[in-house]
């Protein structure tokens, strides 16, 4: 296992608290590419899946299609008292 993890090909930052039924996404790619978007959503579940799309749509698009996903790491801001640092995900969390 390396001792630093590699740079992230591609990162997303999604905020849905500034105003209901929209959301800012905000995607950067290791090449330096940027996307910023407004969106119009109803859920949670929206806003993941025009986050998903933009690593194979537009202009952070990292690969071709979804099978090419082979790792991902996710960061809480808000993990309450029982995360306050980085955890590994697994079963147990």
């Amino acid at each position: 296992m390396p001792k630093q993890p590699p740079k992230p090909l591609w990162e997303a930052q999604g905020d849905w608290t500034q105003q209901k039924g929209t959301a800012s996404l905000k995607i950067t790619t290791a090449r330096g590419e940027k996307s910023e978007q407004q969106l119009v959503v109803q859920s949670r579940s929206q806003i993941l899946e025009q986050t998903l799309k933009t690593l194979w749509e537009g202009p952070a698009k990292v690969i071709e299609r979804p099978g090419e996903i082979a790792l991902v790491g996710h960061r809480v801001v808000h993990g309450g008292p029982e995360y306050r640092g980085s955890v590994r995900i697994t079963r147990r969390c």
